[in-house]
């Protein structure tokens, strides 16, 4: 073999430069600051990354990385990993390196004290999961969508531009108070997320902390964290984001949370309205959400008219794959975790 495996302890522009060598130009993956931010900066750990690299010279060639992740078990706070970035350089392919990379990272994943590692795999990378690292596929997490401006995509395309406003501007009506999450609101968060876990079976650990270094502190996307309240009491939230793709503007409900409450219908479709006015204000075609079938958002989602990108575009859907690596966290069906587009780090 021309390569030797080790766990990496080398600089960022590594990294950076390894991926640039097959990464489209303008890449998050291609610049240091993101790298910093999501591999070493993560609040709930830094990331365990395994490399190779060449007998001859040391050069990287080959990286696994696992960052880790924080999921509340049936209200028990568990530490995991979550698979994502594996790379390797063409003239390194087909020598193996996926699953020797993949088997000592989740080594040291576990001396770190990490008992499960779940992925969002694409088609290319699905198989050497399944056949050969033994992940579990657990089902697919389906896109959601809203088509909310059908007219404007048409005229886009062809290149008649509107002139848009970007600022969420606060919904206070007597019941309900819409608006963005200010840095005096983070203790209400916290406290509604609390609350929130203990319904859910499994659901991904969030705080101020988290969320912040998630969202507000991203170097290179702009989120937008929308609070819901009903008589000063904090009852739900959103986050959102748009990007441009080919000729339309997708908007993202990157992650949305909000009580079960039969009492709190009606208000949380006012809640959903008002993002899909926000959206449609900043030029938006289509609203994109990703969740679980299974879950109450769903429920409020649908009667809003949004449904299965599935309907409209074949494999749309992402697989959702688990691999415990302690044997505690076992025989958990798909329909226990709580997802959203925020686990996968796709937006």
């Amino acid at each position: 073999m021309d390569y030797y495996i080790e766990k990496f302890n080398g600089k960022i522009e590594e990294l950076a430069i390894l991926f640039q060598t097959d990464s489209p130009e303008g890449s998050d993956l291609c610049d240091k600051e993101y790298l910093k931010w999501l591999y070493f900066e993560n609040p709930i750990g830094k990331a365990i990354i395994v490399c190779a690299r060449t007998k001859s010279s040391s050069q990287l060639v080959a990286i696994y990385i696992v960052n880790p992740v924080l999921y509340y078990f049936n209200g028990k706070a568990v530490k995991g990993g979550l698979s994502l970035n594996t790379f390797t350089r063409k003239e390194f392919r087909g020598k193996g390196l996926f699953p020797k990379l993949a088997q000592l990272c989740y080594q040291e994943s576990l001396k770190e004290g990490l008992s499960y590692i779940i992925g969002f795999p694409n088609a290319a990378s699905y198989p050497g999961f399944i056949k050969k690292l033994e992940f579990i596929d657990l089902g697919n997490v389906g896109y959601y969508i809203k088509v909310i401006s059908p007219v404007g995509s048409v005229l886009k395309k062809v290149g008649i531009k509107f002139q848009r406003r970007k600022e969420f501007s606060t919904i206070q009506k007597e019941n309900i108070v819409i608006r963005e999450i200010m840095d005096d609101d983070w203790l209400n968060l916290d406290l509604f997320l609390q609350k929130y876990k203990s319904n859910r079976k499994i659901t991904n650990y969030r705080n101020n902390a988290y969320l912040k270094w998630r969202y507000k502190n991203h170097p290179s996307r702009e989120y937008r964290i929308i609070g819901c309240w009903s008589q000063n009491e904090l009852i739900g939230y959103t986050v959102l984001s748009s990007k441009l793709s080919s000729w339309l503007t997708d908007g993202y409900i990157v992650d949305l949370c909000l009580a079960e409450d039969s009492a709190l219908e009606s208000l949380y479709s006012r809640f959903v309205d008002v993002i899909v006015d926000y959206f449609n204000k900043n030029g938006v075609d289509i609203i994109k959400v990703f969740l679980n079938e299974d879950s109450h958002e769903h429920h409020v989602l649908k009667s809003k008219r949004f449904f299965p990108k599935a309907w409209v575009a074949r494999n749309s859907d992402l697989p959702f794959i688990y691999r415990d690596l302690s044997g505690t966290c076992q025989n958990y069906e798909f329909m226990d975790w709580n997802l959203s587009l925020g686990d996968c780090d796709v937006v």
